[in-house]
């Protein structure tokens, strides 16, 4: 990716300004089209700043003047946003645009292997039933493969499965988006669900889910994959297979039968809160008390009346868990290393947040333009990540119910020694301190920490293995699941073409920078968009043909799941339903927030 600028560069001196020309990706451009780049962004930058500044200079006579010239200002700047959108959209095409290139040259196909000799209807396999295991067996079956689903534990859900052993949360955890933000196309959650649903809700939803589009009879639970090993001959793949049959646990409990399964596609669905990260703390060996992950932290009640050290704040679970304890434990400490801004989930004291007034504001097609406007700066992606605040942390810190300390240097029996020279004795420490991503299933050459992932979830030497929801972006998580399953079955189908397997190397990005949180969400949600905007959406002599389509892309909530943006489903997400979610803003209250 090109150099990146600070947000000091796009409001500092005219000078500093045209400098920030070369903050963006332009070498991803033609020449033509870095010209067109550069005149659009200086044409947007002074129909604002002129404006603007004559506002400013007469704000003084009038305050009708400030309205005007920012009606004005924006009048005069959209069109070249939307240019610069329209130039960011190339960018992000230049994957797919290579595949259609590839196909039309007649090169050799990069699945070519797996279409040779193998019965039409083609096998897939896929590890894991949590939200991206769901969601990739629903669009895999429309694709027309024969899908088998492998998940280890006993019920589908994965993290959010509470009390089985997959599970990852702890029994009052929260999402942090809104039901609105984490629902797959052509199924919204009900209306009686809180704004902010749990993980009782979430698992109802999942079964909702697989019983709309009857996926339980593609899951094999209590079933693990061991090991995936691609054949000799290219043809596929070797899949072994460990399950605990109801035969075997009746007979000889704890006995596993093994077995071996053939398919043409591996799609990985496994997620990346495989293993707990635990920390290397010098003496934490000699610690006499409770010591554990926050993937084993399920109820505040085993830590009453103990003084508890969590150790990290998360993407919100050390907070959460903190917050939790602070009114149960003796005392509650949390020990933060990386300073992040703190956010509130969109509800303050029972009223909408802007945030979420903008969100529900936003139409579909003003979201997108703007998205792939602002995806051109630099500190877009150079944010730090956003930590979401599920209560109110600072409040709590400020009243001294949590004590804020920095990080551990050493312990020594139950007194531990934190860098800055304090010390305190505790009963119990809870790492929350992120996950490790493990593939102990997929041999080496067929893990992505080498080649990293075309379009963020394809293997570039081995395209028929797919890694889907490999990314942590902000925001939804589900619905970046739900688009690249839709891409992967799509181009494994051979609707989408892919690039040969020399272009998908140079394109891919490294698997280290997609799992952290180097983007926001709405970048992976363009980047799907643009690669499946030909194949969901009416063309545009179509969209003119058929005004109320076409009316309904328009003002199709921008929140909403990119496929129902056109869904036909009468139970999709309209307009509606996000102004009655969000906008709560005029004296509602949480209370009747948690109707809808």
């Amino acid at each position: 990716m090109g150099q990146r600028r600070t947000l000091s560069a796009y409001f500092a001196a005219p000078v500093e300004l045209a400098m920030a020309l070369f903050a963006a990706d332009i070498e991803m451009l033609s020449p033509k089209h870095a010209l067109t780049f550069a005149c659009a962004f200086a044409a947007a930058w002074l129909a604002w700043l002129i404006p603007m500044a004559h506002a400013c200079a007469t704000a003084l006579e009038s305050a009708r003047v400030i309205v005007f010239w920012m009606c004005t200002s924006f009048i005069g700047v959209f069109p070249c946003i939307a240019v610069l959108a329209r130039l960011r959209w190339i960018t992000l095409r230049r994957g797919a645009d290579a595949g259609v290139a590839r196909a039309r040259s007649g090169a050799p196909d990069p699945l070519r292997s797996a279409t040779v000799g193998t019965p039409p209807k083609r096998r897939v396999c896929i590890v894991g039933c949590g939200a991206s295991g769901i969601v990739a067996m629903r669009h895999a079956i429309d694709a027309g493969f024969d899908v088998v689903a492998y998940e280890k534990s006993d019920s589908i859900g994965g993290v959010w499965a509470f009390s089985h052993p997959s599970s990852k949360v702890f029994r009052s955890v929260l999402q942090n988006c809104t039901k609105m933000n984490q629902a797959f196309a052509d199924l919204r959650m009900p209306s009686e669900f809180p704004a902010y649903v749990g993980w009782a809700h979430t698992m109802r939803y999942f079964q909702m889910y697989c019983e709309k589009f009857r996926l339980g009879q593609y899951v094999r639970l209590c079933h693990e994959v061991e090991r995936v090993r691609a054949l000799d001959d290219g043809s596929g793949f070797e899949v072994s297979i460990s399950s605990l049959s109801s035969a075997a646990s009746s007979s000889a409990p704890g006995k596993r039968c093994k077995s071996v399964e053939r398919f043409d596609f591996v799609w990985v669905c496994s997620g990346q809160l495989t293993a707990a990260n635990v920390p290397d703390v010098k003496g934490l060996d000699t610690f006499p008390g409770k010591v554990i992950h926050s993937e084993k932290y399920t109820r505040a009640c085993e830590f009453a009346d103990q003084r508890v050290l969590v150790v990290g704040l998360g993407s919100a679970s050390g907070s959460d868990i903190a917050q939790e304890l602070a009114d149960i434990a003796i005392s509650t400490t949390l020990s933060i290393r990386t300073e992040r801004r703190l956010l509130g989930r969109g509800i303050i004291q029972g009223t909408s947040t802007m945030m979420n007034w903008f969100s529900a504001l936003c139409p579909a097609w003003f979201g997108v333009v703007w998205s792939l406007y602002t995806d051109w700066y630099g500190f877009i992606h150079k944010m730090k990540p956003a930590v979401t605040d599920s209560g109110d942390l600072l409040k709590a810190i400020a009243l001294q119910k949590i004590r804020r300390v920095s990080i551990i240097d050493h312990i020594h029996g139950s007194e531990v020694t934190f860098v800055d020279g304090q010390t305190a004795h505790f009963d119990a420490i809870i790492f929350a301190t992120g996950y490790k991503r493990e593939f102990k299933f997929m041999p080496d050459e067929l893990k992505p920490t080498t080649s990293g992932l075309f379009e963020h979830c394809v293997l570039p030497h081995e395209p028929r293995v797919a890694y889907i929801l490999f990314v942590l972006p902000f925001g939804t998580h589900w619905q970046l699941a739900e688009l690249q399953a839709m891409f992967v079955a799509r181009a494994h189908a051979g609707v989408i073409p892919l690039p040969s397997i020399g272009t998908m190397r140079e394109l891919a990005e490294s698997f280290e920078i997609v799992g952290h949180h180097e983007h926001l969400s709405e970048f992976y949600r363009m980047l799907y968009l643009a690669i499946l905007a030909p194949y969901i959406f009416p063309s545009v002599k179509t969209l003119l043909a058929q005004p109320k389509t076409l009316a309904r892309l328009l003002w199709s909530p921008y929140n909403a799941p990119i496929a129902d943006w056109i869904g036909v489903d009468p139970n999709r997400t309209r307009y509606a339903d996000v102004l009655r979610l969000y906008v709560i803003g005029s004296g509602w209250t949480s209370t009747r927030l948690n109707r809808w």
